[in-house]
């Protein structure tokens, strides 16, 4: 436990600390447990000076927003001093930025969110566990998957039976962005575009979109125009208070069933003693290892007194309000009595028969998918060639 001297909010870097100071981080970051909640913690709550940021090991990549909200490192340190390390908490992101869900409102529920898919065996695998325990899981997908891509029409059908089960068995959908970019350094017109693409690839479908969104790595952007834009569109973005370490696992790094990836098990255990209401950070790529173990952590957790719930529960919010029904590019049609000119009529498979509004191109190209079981190598081409303008004129790639 370190007593952290008051420093003056964003006019600090790692240079200027006392060596008392340096000596805390630098521990901090060597430890192997810890490591995660420094980075992650930086990335979701990093409203300090980019030195800071990278100087304390968040790693490459870390785009530090510079806001009113800026913390004090004094605040970070007593934060971190005063948090379970050992056990892979990273509770600071909840005293920066007020807009971001990091814990259940409840005490004993906890909401298991996976990140990354959907993927064609181990989301199908975790459901399976859930299911047959009678547990409750959020799942934030990607708009264009890594493992089972949604915009591609020979997995429409996949895709439509997937999410069908995960509604009628409880589960949250959520929202993971479009192709895992980080949001603040995110140019605005992509972000549009790809925020505008998730929302049509689930609308498909689902005849809406999920609104609760997991920013990649954690991080934000809090502040940033990025941010605010998502907000603007009805996002509620949700982190979490309890990081498993379970991306850690993955089969070419550790041997299956070995005491490295049961080490998981162990983290969740020890992390849910408390009783504090919580959000577990998990994943379900396919080549990650934990998939094993998985029937055991939701015993332990049972056992542990926890409820294991959606994250509409954990937040207090209706399933009603886990979706958006107001696209960027799409309405309900009888939102104004019909669609308008330009516009055409698509009825989602599990919509129960209520048809959105979407342009006849998007449409088109959905018909064109499902009936001829043509490649279009994703839907929205359109798209994603002004997506790739606006990287070049960016210089970014």
């Amino acid at each position: 436990q370190v007593a952290a001297a008051p420093l003056a909010s964003g006019q600090f870097s790692l240079r200027k600390l006392s060596s008392r100071h340096r000596a805390l981080v630098a521990h901090i970051t060597r430890m192997p447990s810890t490591t995660s909640v420094i980075a992650f913690t930086i990335l979701g709550v990093c409203h300090l000076p980019a030195s800071l940021c990278h100087e304390s090991g968040a790693g490459d990549g870390v785009n530090a927003t510079k806001t009113s909200q800026q913390a004090t490192l004094s605040n970070l340190l007593s934060i971190i001093s005063g948090t379970r390390l050992g056990t892979s908490r990273a509770s600071a992101i909840a005293f920066v930025d007020k807009n971001i869900h990091v814990g259940c409102t409840t005490p004993k529920q906890i909401a298991l969110t996976f990140d990354d898919g959907p993927s064609g065996k181990m989301t199908t695998d975790v459901l399976d566990v859930l299911d047959e325990k009678d547990a409750k899981g959020t799942f934030f997908q990607l708009g264009k998957g890594w493992g089972t891509d949604c915009t591609d029409p020979r997995n429409y059908q996949w895709c439509d039976k997937l999410w069908k089960r995960m509604l009628d068995k409880g589960h949250t959908i959520g929202y993971h962005s479009w192709r895992h970019d980080q949001i603040p350094s995110t140019p605005m017109e992509t972000l549009q575009l790809q925020t505008s693409s998730g929302q049509l690839t689930f609308a498909r479908s689902l005849g809406q979109h999920p609104i609760f969104f997991r920013p990649p790595h954690g991080n934000d952007g809090a502040g940033s125009d990025q941010a605010n834009f998502l907000q603007e569109k009805g996002y509620r973005m949700v982190n979490w208070n309890l990081h498993t370490q379970d991306w850690t696992y993955v089969a070419d790094k550790v041997p299956p069933n070995s005491a490295a990836v049961h080490r998981v098990v162990e983290v969740i255990d020890e992390s849910t003693k408390s009783g504090d209401g919580s959000i577990a950070l998990m994943h379900d790529p396919d080549s990650f290892e934990w998939i094993k173990f998985f029937p055991e952590i939701v015993d332990k957790l049972k056992a542990n007194g926890y409820s294991l719930v959606d994250m509409a529960t954990c937040l207090g919010a209706s399933q009603e309000e886990a979706f958006g029904h107001d696209g960027i590019d799409y309405d309900p049609a009888d939102k104004h009595g019909g669609c308008a000119a330009g516009l055409e009529s698509w009825t989602p498979p599990l919509a129960s028969g209520r048809p959105i509004c979407v342009s006849a191109e998007v449409a088109t190209a959905w018909k064109k998918g499902e009936s001829s079981q043509f490649d279009l190598r994703g839907t929205f081409l359109k798209s994603r060639t002004l997506v790739q303008q606006d990287r070049e004129r960016s210089g970014s790639k």
